[in-house]
């Protein structure tokens, strides 16, 4: 099953900036609210009979932190302004904490043979660019939102989620809970 570890995010206003951005005449693929989320490690493919190391996992790398609070500010672009492929809400208050969570599961999960990530920079994916179609408007919904406060969500648990792609989107199902605290 394909498979991966994240944070639901629960957020009005970024669920608001959703909607926005799929009024605007850019080609963009949002993603719907329900399913936002940070991936804190994407897995791939794994075996059904992986479920229960990789949970272990989750449960020894997440035992010490506790529920806390992720502001979200700021909306921008990967790579870049100039080609556009994936749009963004970024974290501020709590980023270093998510970062810390990223690391820990890393180090554990290093232990059944999945590959480090080099880079992690934690962002809730709103959209995702499919062509320049709109490139302009598009460049602009972002440069209005740069400076956005989209305010706070809850930290309070971690998911192992499994994802079945359909020709209309990607259907995530929770097939683990990690709770904090």
């Amino acid at each position: 099953m394909r498979s991966f570890i994240a944070v639901d995010i629960k957020n009005e206003k970024v669920e608001a900036a959703v909607e926005e951005l799929k009024k605007i005449k850019a080609d963009v693929k949002t993603v719907e609210p329900q399913n936002l989320h940070l991936t804190l490690k994407f897995l791939g493919e794994i075996p059904e009979d992986a479920v229960e190391k990789i949970y272990a996992a989750m449960q020894l790398s997440l035992k010490f932190f506790q529920p806390f609070s992720v502001s979200l500010q700021s909306l921008g672009v990967f790579p870049s302004l100039k080609y556009m492929r994936v749009v963004w809400v970024g974290f501020k208050e709590g980023r270093e904490k998510l970062i810390e969570m990223q690391r820990s599961l890393e180090s554990n999960l290093r232990e059944l043979n999945f590959k480090p990530e080099n880079r992690f920079d934690p962002h809730l994916t709103i959209g995702r660019v499919k062509s320049q179609r709109g490139k302009e408007e598009l460049k602009n919904f972002v440069l209005s939102h740069a400076d956005t406060d989209f305010g706070n969500a809850a930290v309070d648990k971690v998911e192992l989620k499994k994802s079945a792609l359909t020709p209309k989107g990607p259907i995530y199902s929770t097939v683990r809970v990690v709770g904090l605290g």
